[in-house]
Order: structure tokens, then sequence, then C-alpha cells
């Protein structure tokens, strides 16, 4: 089953549901990522990559306990990596590489199904 949903009212999403589980993907999107995506708890993939998306990741992101992969690199999101990222236990892959992403790198050792981060080509700093 496919349905069709708006990301910040630019463009079209294709979402893909099967069972229980949402992947939002293909999305030629400019603008910012809604606050409003944090309500979507049945999310088990959000892969955006290489679009427009610029501002900040949102902070309401960390509500998506279902999330397997979180993938948002080639984009133009600034600011810092929200500390609530650390509430997905069941994330396997977070990928915001070659995004203007700055500050220090958020502690994710409470992410113990996680096999893959990638952040680089940002302005992050710690380890």
């Amino acid at each position: 089953d496919v349905q069709n949903v708006g990301v910040d009212g630019k463009h079209v999403c294709c979402v893909s549901c099967t069972c229980m589980a949402y992947t939002i993907y293909l999305c030629y999107t400019i603008g910012t990522l809604p606050q409003a995506l944090g309500g979507m708890t049945a999310l088990t993939e959000l892969l955006l990559i290489g679009h427009k998306l610029n501002g900040t990741i949102p902070y309401s992101l960390g509500s998506l306990t279902a999330l397997f992969s979180l993938q948002l690199h080639m984009n133009k999101l600034s600011g810092t990596i929200p500390p609530s990222l650390n509430n997905l236990t069941t994330i396997h892959s977070i990928v915001l590489s070659l995004n203007p992403l700055e500050g220090t790198m958020p502690n994710f050792s409470g992410l113990s199904s996680i096999r893959a981060l990638y952040c680089g080509m940002s302005k992050l700093s710690g380890e």
C-alpha cells in the first residue's frame, strides 16, 4: 500500500506502508524538516538523501522509537545533532554526513543496536 504525503507543504513524498512498518523515501524535497515527523511513531526508515533540506534536525525525531534507519546525508542541515536521537534504541544506522552540522557530537553510547554512524564532512567536534 502506498500513499502520498507532503513534507512541510513543499513537495510530495512517497511513503511505503507494509503492515505497521513505514518508510519515507524519494522525497524531492526542499525546505525544513517539520517537528510533526516526530509524531509518526511507526516510522521505521527516514531516508531523505541528497535533497535541499535546510534548517536543523528536529528534536522530535527522538520520538521515532521504531526507527531502524535515519539517513539525512547530502543536504544542507545545520545546527547541532539533537541529543534526543539517543532515544532511538532500535536504530541500526544514522547517516548525517555532508551537512554543515556544528557543535559537539552527542554521546550515542546508549544505542546498543547501532551498526553504522556516519557524520563526516561536517563541522562536528568530539568522538
